[in-house]
Order: C-alpha cells, then structure tokens, then sequence
C-alpha cells in the first residue's frame, strides 16, 4: 500500500508543479508555531476520557470529571470562563470515546454512554453549568462521531484483548445509535466487522453526510441513511489507524508512518490528493510515529509527531507539530519541505485532542493542561529566557523575537494584565530562519517588588495590517519582594 502512495505522489508531484502558479500564491508554507499560552490542568489526566471542542466563542476542555470553559479572544490569550465538575461521570474510562455536536457533549465513560447539555455554558451571569441529560448503562466504546440524530460508536479492533490463538471469531462492530431523544439513546443498527471482507475497524468518522471507517480491511464508506440497513456505498484499499476529516470535502487515512489526504466526492468517493510522511530532521533512539489524531483547518492538515513507546507501541511522547500547507506544491527537495512547517513542542509530554480554531491549534497537554499554539499566517515568536533563569536585581531585560506575514510596527509586554511597556525592535536574526522576515525585540523592566505567586508574561504584537495577537506566554513563579531578582556577581583580583 505505501508503495502505491509514494507512486501516486510522484505523479501529483509532476502535475502540480506544471500548475504552480495557479494553485499557489506562494512557494513557502505559512503555519510556524509558536505557544501563545498555557492554562493549567484542572485534573490529573489519567481521569481521562479528555477532548477539545469549540461551541461559538468558547472553547470547552473535558479532561476525566472536569470541563473546563475558556472564552475565544481576539488578542489570542486563553481566558477561564468556568470550571465545572462533571459529577455524574463516574467510573471513567481511561480511553472513553468522546465526541460534540450541537450543544450536546457525548462521553463513554466506565458508567456507560452519557450525554451533556452544553448549549449554556459559557462565562458571565447567563452561563450555567454542564446539565447531564442521559446516562445509558452498558456502552463502551473508544471512539464516537455524531452526524444529526445519529450516533456511531466503536471499540476499535486493535484493542480488543483477544485471546492469541488464532481465532477469527474476535471481532469488532460499529454500533449505529439514534439520539434522536437524547433522555433514551438506542442501537438501531449495527455493521460487522464478522461480515464478508471487512475484517476489522481502528476508527470512525462521519463526513459529507456518510460514515468513512478504516482498519486492516482498507477505508469503508457507509450509507447510513437507514442505520437499520446500513450499505457500502465506496471501497478503498487504503489501510489505516486512524482517520480525521474537515467534515465535508477532506478525509485524512493516517498510518504511523504516513498520512494518505483524499477529497471526498459525489457519492463518497474518495480521490487521491496526496501523501504525507514524517519529517527526518529528527534523530531520535526510539522510533517516531504520526500521533493518531489530526485536524484540518481552511488550507492546512495539522499532524503531531510522537516518539513510539517501543514496549506498548503508543505514543511516548509528543516532539513537534507536523503542518502541511495545501497552497504549496508539494515539492520534494529540502528538509524542512516547502510545504511543510514543523515545529517542536514543550513541555516534555503527550499532547492530546488538536483543535484547529482560526489561526490557532490547540491541545490537551497530558502535564501541562490546555495550550493554545499559533499562528497560521499570523504573527508568532518567544520570549527567550537564559539558563540559568534570573532576573538581576535593580533591572533586566526581556527580549525575544517576532515574525508575521505583515511587517510587524510593535511588540508590547504585559505582566497579567498589566502592561509593561513597548520593546524596541531590532534587527533581523539569521540564526533562527534565512527565509521568513524574523527580527528581535528587547525591553528593560524592573520586577523586583512584584507580589508572590504565578503570574503570566505575556508578549502582543501589532503588524502593518493591524492584526494585534498574543504570540507568546510565559508563567514565572515569583518568591515576592526581597527574592524575586539576584545580585550581580562581581570578581576581585588579590
């Protein structure tokens, strides 16, 4: 199967680069990352289940019994609208399916299939909590998609707990559930994975108003109009493990080692559009793996790159975001790829459930909570702190830098929410990217009598277009007055 995906992408290759100008405005990829801000974790991520979901101007985080609201700035900052504690989700099931539609969150957990109104949760006076609608004994399932009144679940075919002797009977099945009253959910259909060749399914979703599943067998689309008599409606022989889609016109069959992108159409065929495979400018002792969840936004499918646990052969640990453009051909001839961005992340984790919400991605970080990174096509940066870390007694200084599509005219730094005044910008640094107009910013502070406690450091940048966005957050523990800065060292001669 790879074979004939690396033979499809010569193929694509060849073609686009025949029609670059009309398919690109641009011979570079667009989406560098750079963390915009952290919001600690508001439970221990082994009380899984745990997704990221957007409902308007929020964005909600499950992790275990927890969900917690975070309002959607213009700025870029990660703002706590409500934390909430979701009590009747006992039991949690440490890989418990999860999915959102319309107000409504679905969770698998140890109790069974339970459902949430969410259409009222935000921030403010008119916001209220989570409001449980139905808990269904009985329903596991590890993976959940939901298209209107129809739920579809699965307990994928990898991790059935098979006995190891060979025999076929061990498989899975897609349950076809109505939701149609939320207080009763009820299977009304079911696929087998037992029937002819499908052999088993990894993953589900639901997109362009049919359901796509992958496995062993290769990529199913299923008619599901009549979940009581489901029907095949296209086949690939495309093998996966995973699967992400924008929900109308893309569908992603990801591998470890490779991400096969199709466009749906008419009829849920499924045309190739082209290959993605691992970055090689990393030199890891464990093997590296596409994390087995992805997003889309408008022009770019935004993938995670893990190092694989070579005793379980799941993800380690998360080491970059792994960004290919579409507006770029997909032109083989350079690591970093043109089309392609790739940037490392931090802290030393595995990141969960990316979301792709305008020009920024964000994650659920096993360690360090929720994180916004950003921005595709926006302004992006750091803040460069020296080890070891300290700031010198009677003043310091500050200084990072800065990049976007638009020229950037100024960087200003606020310490919460108090502003600290504007960096002076610098010239361009050549030591981070030959290409991309990167320059530095720098400014003196003195934060010696700051009060004890967590506070946030946060870096705004405004560029030629007005675009004003948050590119960088930093959280500094401070000891208080008297501890917070270091004396100078000074030497003697005898």
């Amino acid at each position: 199967m790879r074979l004939t995906l690396r033979k499809s992408l010569v193929l694509t290759i060849v073609l686009m680069l025949s029609t670059a100008a009309a398919f690109a405005d641009h011979l570079e990829a667009d989406c560098p990352l750079s963390l915009v801000a952290t919001t600690s974790a508001s439970s221990p991520f082994s009380s899984s289940p745990h997704g990221v979901f957007r409902n308007g101007t929020v964005v909600y985080q499950l992790r275990g019994d927890r969900l917690t609201t975070f309002n959607i700035t213009a700025l870029g900052d990660v703002q706590v609208a409500r934390d909430d504690l979701l009590d009747p989700l006992v039991a949690n099931d440490v890989q418990g399916g999860v999915t959102y539609s319309n107000g409504y969150l679905f969770v698998s957990s140890g109790a069974g299939l339970e459902i949430f109104d969410l259409r009222n949760v935000k921030g403010g006076p008119t916001g209220v909590a989570p409001i449980s609608v139905s808990k269904t004994p009985g329903m596991h399932y590890r993976r959940l998609t939901v298209m209107g009144n129809l739920l579809a679940a699965l307990y994928p075919q990898s991790d059935i707990p098979c006995v190891p002797n060979g025999s076929v009977g061990c498989s899975n099945a897609i349950d076809l559930i109505s939701i149609a009253d939320l207080t009763l959910p009820t299977v009304v259909g079911r696929i087998s994975a037992a029937d002819n060749f499908l052999i088993g399914f990894d993953d589900i979703v639901f997109a362009n108003g049919y359901l796509y599943s992958t496995g062993l067998g290769g990529t199913f689309a299923f008619d599901v109009s009549n979940p009581g008599a489901p029907g095949v409606a296209f086949i690939s022989p495309v093998i996966g493990n995973f699967l992400a889609t924008n929900g109308t016109s893309l569908l992603a069959i990801g591998q470890q080692k490779l991400i096969g992108v199709f466009t749906i159409g008419p009829g849920a065929l499924l045309n190739y559009f082209n290959v993605f495979t691992l970055p090689s400018i990393f030199n890891r002792q464990n093997e590296l793996m596409f994390h087995p969840e992805a997003t889309f936004d408008t022009t770019h499918l935004i993938t995670m790159v893990d190092e694989k646990d070579p005793q379980t052969g799941r993800s380690a640990r998360t080491i970059a975001f792994d960004v290919f453009d579409f507006t770029v051909p997909f032109f083989e001839g350079s690591d970093d790829r043109i089309y392609e961005n790739v940037t490392p992340t931090l802290p030393d984790e595995v990141k969960f459930d990316p979301l792709a919400v305008g020009p920024y991605i964000y994650v659920n970080g096993e360690v360090s909570g929720m994180q916004k990174w950003g921005a595709c096509g926006q302004i992006a940066g750091d803040v460069e702190f020296e080890t070891p870390q300290g700031l010198a007694c009677g003043g310091a200084e500050l200084h990072g830098f800065v990049v976007g599509a638009q020229r950037i005219l100024r960087v200003e730094v606020f310490l919460d929410s108090t502003s600290l005044g504007t960096a002076t910008l610098g010239g361009r640094r050549t030591d981070i990217s030959d290409t991309a107009p990167v320059i530095s910013w720098r400014l003196p502070v003195n934060l010696d009598l700051t009060e004890r406690g967590s506070h946030d450091l946060r870096i705004v940048g405004t560029d030629a277009a007005g675009n004003t966005r948050q590119f960088a957050s930093r959280t500094i523990v401070f000891n208080g007055p008297g501890q917070n800065c270091t004396g100078r060292r000074r030497g003697a001669k005898q």
